[in-house]
């Protein structure tokens, strides 16, 4: 009976090489590849918890005036703004020059209101193209963010 600690084993040399090209691909992706997808990720959650506290504002809004802001992305940007004074605008990268409510790709949100209780906010996403499938879409109605 041969004991398994002094037993040699042989590997075919296909599989030593191809181990051998795996860990050359681990070190390649680690210490070479682009960090740009952890700065998207980073970016679409940082997003994602801005459109949550506008969201939190517009309710928080509608409990205060029984209604929510009207108009477009500045007009809304602005009534926030006059409501919350101690809060709601102390983040000056989420807005524009236009006093437009931005992403953190500096792309304006779509706001949407929809009668007296309802809204959604959309990013358009790292592409900046609203209507495709890296929108960021928060809806009123399940108070959570939904597929474009």
């Amino acid at each position: 009976m041969s004991n398994l600690l002094t037993r040699k084993f042989s590997i075919p040399k296909f599989w030593m090489y191809f181990i051998y090209l795996l860990l050359l691909l681990f070190i390649f992706e680690t210490f070479f590849s682009s960090p740009s997808h952890v700065k998207t990720k980073a970016r679409i959650i940082a997003t994602r918890g801005q459109i949550k506290t506008i969201a939190f504002f517009l309710d928080e809004y509608y409990k205060s005036n029984g209604h929510l802001p009207f108009g477009e992305n500045s007009n809304i940007a602005a009534a926030l703004s006059a409501s919350f004074t101690n809060g709601f605008l102390n983040y000056p990268a989420w807005t524009n020059s236009h006093s437009e409510l931005v992403d953190y790709w500096q792309t304006p949100l779509q706001i949407q209101i929809a009668g007296t209780t309802n809204f959604s906010i959309r990013s358009a996403g790292k592409d900046k193209i609203f209507s495709n499938a890296d929108d960021i879409i928060f809806n009123s109605v399940s108070n959570d963010f939904v597929k474009p």
